[in-house]
């Protein structure tokens, strides 16, 4: 994401929300947790018509809310195929997690009581 989206994410969780999910550019942007809030810059394509490979991946996500401060974050990564969403399996699978886990490091996402479970079923 440029710095404006994360100014802009960081800032509207500071006013109060207790997530964000972004979108637009097409691409996976990974995510980051900020004051113990989650934040998905871009899950890439679910449905859509592009045709490059990275447009073609993507990822849904399912966040099951404990109480205020503790939440789960599922994460379950996708292709678009032929227009149709479908989970990925195997070697894209494991593409897509190892992508979206470099991204997000980039945004310091590492924390120590992050309950993460990636790309269970």
């Amino acid at each position: 994401p440029e710095k404006w989206q994360i100014k802009l994410a960081h800032q509207t969780i500071d006013a109060g929300s207790e997530l964000i999910i972004g979108h637009h550019p097409h691409v996976l942007q990974g995510f980051e947790i900020y004051n113990g809030k989650p934040i998905f810059y871009s899950l890439g394509n679910f449905i859509f018509d592009q045709n490059q490979n990275e447009t073609q991946e993507g990822m849904a996500v399912k966040i099951v809310f404990q109480d205020e401060d503790n939440f789960t974050l599922y994460g379950f990564p996708i292709i678009c195929d032929s227009y149709y969403p479908r989970l990925a399996k195997g070697e894209e699978k494991d593409r897509i997690i190892l992508h979206f886990l470099e991204i997000s490091k980039k945004l310091n996402i590492v924390q120590q009581n992050l309950n993460l479970v990636l790309f269970k079923k």
